[in-house]
């Protein structure tokens, strides 16, 4: 009886064809290819379930490529960085309804230069609830890069990612202060995303910061341009603990904090910053918080 490759079959083939050359040293801006041996699993297939496993070893846990995909249920640990990633999940550009349930992302014992769930500009519905985000040497949760410098043209916007009832705890191990070494992080063209009912506790950077940028001078290391978070929601959230301020909206406008307890925090409880240029925190509500210093 013959027997047909499924596509997941021919990706990986493909894939280990094309990238055998790959296990030389790369270029560290070069992205892992599919089937890489340094990413625990690549979800190429729309509706792929990914549950119950446990990714060690590896650069990445799991990188999605394909659209809703659920990943419940999973370990990630021991990550071990090749310069740029360090990661439990990826999720890319042009995706959508990536399902992030019941996963847990250790960085105790790993070396990482990447956040521990981090979702890619172009990403759009992405959800992550009742997961545990802990001692990453960096950020727990990235939605959006942290640079703009290698950006020639504006981010890809990304939208209504729901982030809920995860707790993200001890990150920031590294000694990064300010963005990169917060709990939840979101950046650039960042619109209508939820963030509600996480405990963001102890993380040497700030509990839940949402930033802007300003169009620099031209000169290297600078902005190119005017970008900012729009309409996002934060509530309800229990942020303490944390070794900077505990919300920080620094030129994302038009978001809603509210009925969110921020205590005992290095910093303000909540702080909103204006950048200047269209970053200006304008319309920013502030509603029901309970603050306390």
């Amino acid at each position: 009886m013959n027997r047909y490759l499924s596509r997941r079959e021919l990706f990986r083939f493909w894939s280990l064809v094309a990238s055998s050359a790959a296990l030389a040293p790369r270029p560290a801006a070069a992205e892992l290819p599919i089937g890489s041996p340094s990413v625990g699993y690549d979800a190429v297939v729309d509706g792929e379930v990914i549950e119950d496993r446990v990714f060690e070893g590896v650069a990445i846990g799991v990188r999605v490529w394909a659209n809703h995909v659920t990943i419940r249920g999973c370990r990630m640990r021991r990550l071990i960085s090749d310069g740029e990633n360090g990661s439990g999940v990826v999720v890319r550009h042009d995706t959508v309804g990536t399902r992030i349930i019941e996963t847990e992302v250790d960085g105790r014992d790993s070396i990482s230069d990447g956040a521990g769930i981090a979702l890619w500009n172009g990403s759009h519905a992405v959800e992550i609830v009742d997961s545990h985000i802990h001692h990453m040497q960096r950020v727990g949760i990235s939605v959006g890069s942290t640079t703009y410098v290698e950006f020639p043209t504006a981010l890809p916007e990304q939208s209504e990612h729901y982030i809920a009832r995860n707790v993200i705890e001890y990150c920031g191990t590294f000694g990064r202060s300010g963005d990169a070494g917060s709990g939840i992080v979101v950046v650039g063209q960042s619109h209508r995303h939820t963030i509600r009912d996480n405990r963001v506790r102890r993380n040497r950077g700030h509990g839940i910061v949402l930033s802007g940028s300003v169009m620099g001078n031209g000169a290297p290391g600078t902005p190119a341009f005017d970008e900012s978070p729009t309409w996002n929601v934060v509530a309800d959230n229990v942020v303490e603990y944390n070794g900077e301020e505990g919300i920080r909206n620094a030129g994302a406008n038009y978001t809603w904090i509210r009925h969110n307890f921020c205590y005992a925090n290095g910093g303000l409880p909540i702080h909103v910053v204006s950048l200047g240029g269209t970053s200006d925190s304008r319309g920013v509500d502030l509603t029901g918080n309970r603050e306390v210093y």
